[in-house]
């Protein structure tokens, strides 16, 4: 059995699937949005810091870790008030 972002997998891992021998990329990953629980695909190359979007609910997640795949709510930039 196997832990494939954070969805549990019994069996053999499908080919590409996993970290990448590149040191901080993803080949392919499946979390869960913190917000809405849907499944929410990492594409190849994805990074630590990245902002995805959530096909369900629209909310913007930072990836805050990728190994193993964490997703949060991404930080919500400040209106500066026009100045």
């Amino acid at each position: 059995m196997a832990v494939i972002g954070l969805l549990l997998y019994s069996g053999p891992l499908p080919a590409g699937t996993g970290r990448d021998e590149r040191e901080g990329e993803v080949t392919m990953a499946i979390a869960d949005c913190c917000e809405c629980d849907a499944a929410v695909t990492l594409d190849d190359g994805t990074i630590k810091g990245e902002i995805l979007p959530c096909a369900d609910c629209g909310v913007e997640l930072e990836v805050v870790s990728l190994d193993p795949v964490k997703l949060e709510p991404a930080p919500r930039e400040e209106e500066d008030g026009g100045e």
